[in-house]
């Protein structure tokens, strides 16, 4: 039984492009962390140096002291960030952003909760 040469190609073809696509968008999103780290660093970098240059150290193991300071300054920015998002505040622009994303339109403040009988605007 033998296939014919056509569809040898084309199902070769479209794997091929298949297998690119899914490659790329596995690879998009890890060039873009690492792209936002790269900046996130360099601005970090910034704000340490003079901070680091009263340090009587030139480096913390092994690593020089504004890169060790500046890495310590995102983990730190990182645990406030992950802290704010888990108060209302941070659940509602967590929402908002995740709607404007999306192309869905935003929900107005605590709009949501109209017309479910929990609503104390005295205008439902």
């Amino acid at each position: 039984m033998t296939l014919p040469k056509h569809g040898i190609e084309t199902s070769l073809r479209e794997f091929f492009k298949a297998t690119i696509a899914g490659g790329l968008l596995f690879l998009l999103p890890v060039v873009l962390i690492l792209i936002v780290l790269r900046h996130a660093m360099k601005l970090a970098v910034k704000i340490t140096k003079p901070i680091s240059d009263l340090l009587p150290v030139e480096a913390v193991l092994g690593i020089r002291r504004e890169t060790f300071l500046a890495v310590l300054l995102l983990i730190f920015v990182s645990l406030v960030a992950g802290l704010v998002a888990k108060t209302n505040v941070g659940r509602r622009f967590n929402t908002l952003v995740r709607e404007l994303l999306s192309g869905r339109s935003p929900s107005v403040s605590t709009g949501e909760e109209h017309g479910r009988g929990s609503c104390t605007c005295r205008k439902c």
